[in-house]
């Protein structure tokens, strides 16, 4: 028998979703078949997995240790150690924190998320920071993304809680994004950048090219210069 306690950051999702977190390798059919023969309960009572977890609730988990841990994705210590990216110093202003979510400005050269295992990116900063308190289910993580070469805020969750309000708030464009760039010269009609994207999976490296080639993305991109709001705002709309 094993029995899980809800921390504050697990809070919100669902019961059959945390189940599946804790132990990786059991199919979904595994979790409903126990559910209904009572061999897992929440607050010692028949759940059917669609439950939203709290705080402090109490999972039990029936089961042989050697059951349990049979689910869990196991690796040595060799394995953690060849996965752990060499850490770099990386100085990431935080911009706004509380117990939810993180707003973090993130500057020029430092990955969003890790292109490669030996990577050293704003989610293992993310992790370090917060000392990866985050529960046996949860792991922090980053709403949105940007380039290596932008700088910008990003905001990452520091709960269950906080990753669904954030990436909820993204999803239905909630939230307005604003981007500032230096150009040369000086814009007097609108205008519009024609291209294809490729990209080179090896170098995983991406390419603007003039001309379709085997493989490429057509884009394009238009822009005009923006009056300034009558109102004095800070950011103009166009």
């Amino acid at each position: 028998m094993r029995v899980l306690k809800v921390s504050v950051q697990e809070e919100g999702q669902r019961l059959d979703r945390m189940l599946a977190k804790y132990m990786q390798l059991a199919p979904r059919s595994f979790f409903y078949k126990m559910l209904r023969k009572k061999n897992i309960k929440l607050n010692g009572k028949k759940a059917d997995g669609s439950e939203k977890v709290a705080e402090g609730d109490e999972i039990t988990l029936y089961l042989a240790d050697d059951t349990i841990d049979g689910f869990r994705k196991q690796s040595t210590a060799r394995e953690e150690n060849a996965k752990q990216p060499e850490k770099p110093q990386m100085k990431i202003e935080v911009v706004y924190e509380d117990s939810d979510i993180l707003v973090l400005n993130k500057p020029v050269g430092v990955l969003s998320q890790k292109a490669d295992r030996k990577d050293y990116s704003l989610v293992e900063w993310l992790g370090d920071y917060l000392g990866q308190t985050s529960g046996q289910t949860f792991r922090p993580g980053i709403c949105n993304r940007l380039d290596r070469n932008t700088s910008g805020l990003v905001v990452a969750g520091k709960s269950v809680r906080g990753l669904q309000w954030m990436n909820e708030m993204f999803r239905t464009r909630a939230l307005e994004k604003y981007y500032l760039c230096l150009v040369h010269g000086a814009l007097s009609v609108e205008q519009s950048l024609h291209g294809y994207l490729k990209k080179d999976e090896k170098k995983n490296k991406v390419m603007v090219l003039r001309r379709p080639e085997a493989g490429t993305v057509e884009i394009e991109t238009k822009y005009k210069r923006c009056r300034p709001s009558a109102g004095g705002e800070k950011h103009t709309r166009c």
